[in-house]
């Protein structure tokens, strides 16, 4: 006879399938109009090169200046009325790749999102969970405006995922490891998952299509993965094969070649870690 959960099992169950479903998003839709509109403004403007992407210059012919300083607490904050506006990011920040994504994140909120005011931080500038949607979104509009992908797919396609990959894309368009390693993820051939992990638990994750299976994103990471290693203070490694019930559930239902190979940089600014997993040796689901 078929075997019946409980109702406490039924609960888990339910609340564990709608975490997942919170976490990856379902905001697909939502991602492709910040990565169209990005793209559009990109083709605009003629962006052919890294070096053409002065994001200062960009935001001008949107009618928003960008001025340094004045800030409290804060990261970036955007200001406008009608069609201009100002854009103000923290003091030192101008220049910078850190400044660069804040500059890029309230564009993305000036063609996405209507209002009169944004306030953002370093947490805002890091988010892509689907809690804060428009945060989030402002940040893969800022990815695709920064890190265009018919730039970043050559460099990407055809390598291995790693979060060396991630620091040389960093490197080339002058942004930071997060939105670079997004762009590596969402460009890569193979199965990967891009996660942001702090002690208690998994703030944020993404995968792509080709990652096959459901990843455990419930409570601490797991005692064995790099991640835990990391958050506990060792610094023997930052790329290590793990396996793969470290963040799989089922993981049985994987070929028995499948490998994980886990990728974990420590963010202490952002309060943990991010990390970079490499799923190889199986095909993905169709």
């Amino acid at each position: 006879p078929a075997r019946t959960l409980s109702r406490n099992s039924q609960t888990f169950w339910t609340s564990k399938m709608a975490s997942r479903g919170r976490r990856l998003g379902l905001s697909g839709v939502a991602d492709r109009l910040a990565r169209d509109q990005a793209a559009r403004i990109s083709a605009r403007v003629g962006i052919e090169r890294p070096e053409h992407i002065r994001i200062e210059d960009i935001a001008w012919t949107m009618g928003l200046r960008v001025q340094e300083g004045g800030l409290s607490g804060s990261a970036a904050r955007l200001v406008f009325r009608g069609d201009a506006g100002v854009i103000r990011v923290r003091t030192g920040d101008l220049d910078t790749p850190r400044g660069r994504f804040s500059i890029a994140h309230e564009i993305g909120h000036f063609i996405l999102h209507q209002g009169r005011m944004r306030t953002c931080s370093d947490l805002d500038m890091a988010d892509l969970h689907s809690d804060a949607q428009q945060e989030a979104q402002a940040n893969v509009f800022a990815s695709e405006l920064l890190l265009p992908a018919a730039l970043c797919r050559p460099v990407i396609e055809g390598a291995e995922p790693s979060i060396d990959l991630a620091k040389f894309v960093a490197n080339q368009f002058n942004v930071g490891l997060i939105a670079s390693a997004l762009r590596v993820l969402e460009l890569s051939a193979e199965g990967c998952a891009l996660l942001f992990v702090e002690p208690k638990g998994v703030r944020w994750f993404r995968r792509n299509e080709h990652f096959r299976g459901w990843l455990n994103v419930l409570g601490p990471p797991h005692r064995s993965s790099l991640a835990a290693r990391l958050l506990r203070g060792s610094t023997s490694a930052d790329a290590d094969v793990v396996d793969v019930g470290c963040w799989l559930d089922e993981p049985e239902e994987l070929p028995e070649d499948s490998e994980l190979t886990e990728y974990a940089v420590p963010m202490p600014n952002l309060g943990g870690a991010l990390v970079l997993l490499h799923l190889s040796g199986c095909e993905p689901e169709d």
